[in-house]
């Protein structure tokens, strides 16, 4: 997967199914997360932003493995620990936040709550 040079990739997943829902945020994070690291420049910074967090960082998900989640959960997990020091951040926005992985949870540092 390649990245373009613009400041904004849009992708979105309204149209594909529950499977794809669960699979193509978790790869997309993964092989960007792998190239950003990997090409390390402090001038860079990359900001994946999953909207809808609820229905794919949830520990509660039947749709899957364990494994799977494992997984998937694990990808995630790494990148709210570790991405930081590569410039690589992520933004969840979830109007379930009580569903999301308790790590994941807890390496926020900023919280923005409306009603």
């Amino acid at each position: 997967m390649i990245f373009n040079e613009t400041n904004v990739n849009v992708v979105s997943l309204k149209n594909v199914n529950k499977d794809i829902q669960m699979l193509l945020p978790m790869l997309i994070a993964k092989i960007s997360y792998d190239i950003h690291r990997d090409q390390f420049d402090h001038d860079k910074i990359f900001n994946l932003i999953v909207d809808e967090a609820h229905n794919i960082l949830s520990e509660n998900s039947t749709v899957e493995s364990e494994k799977w989640k494992d997984y998937r959960l694990d990808v995630f997990e790494e990148i709210v620990k570790e991405g930081r020091k590569f410039g690589y951040y992520l933004t969840i926005a979830s109007q379930r936040p009580s569903v999301i992985s308790a790590i994941i949870v807890s390496q926020i540092h900023n919280y923005l709550i409306k009603r």
